[in-house]
Formats: structure tokens, sequence, C-alpha cells
């Protein structure tokens, strides 16, 4: 597990998931900006970006 990884696991954890349940959507999100930069031609950085404001905004509605 990287860095990465162990930042959306406490960032998850802090939104409410318990320890499985962030793991679990971590090691998604990692995967899918991933698929997206390279569908889009975006730097994993801007992918996780946006990955990160979809969930925020999911989350406030």
């Amino acid at each position: 597990m990287d860095i990465r990884e162990e930042q959306l696991i406490e960032f998850f954890k802090k939104s409410g998931a318990n320890e499985e349940q962030a793991r679990v959507m971590s090691r998604q999100m990692v995967r899918r900006a991933t698929q997206l930069a390279t569908e889009r031609g975006w730097s994993e950085v801007q992918a996780m970006q946006h990955l990160l404001k979809l969930f925020l905004e999911a989350r406030g509605q």
C-alpha cells in the first residue's frame, strides 16, 4: 500500500466509513483514477481531483 492509499483510507474514515469500507473505497478510487488518466489523457493527479470532487459533491446532497 502506498502513501496515496493510506491518505485516502484516512479521508474515507473521516467521512464516516469503517476501516474495511475505507480500504475498499480507496482501492476503487485509485483504480478508477488510473483508468480516467488513461482514457482522458489526464494526469493521475487530475483524475484523482476529479473523483474526489465528485465524491464531495455527492456527499453534500
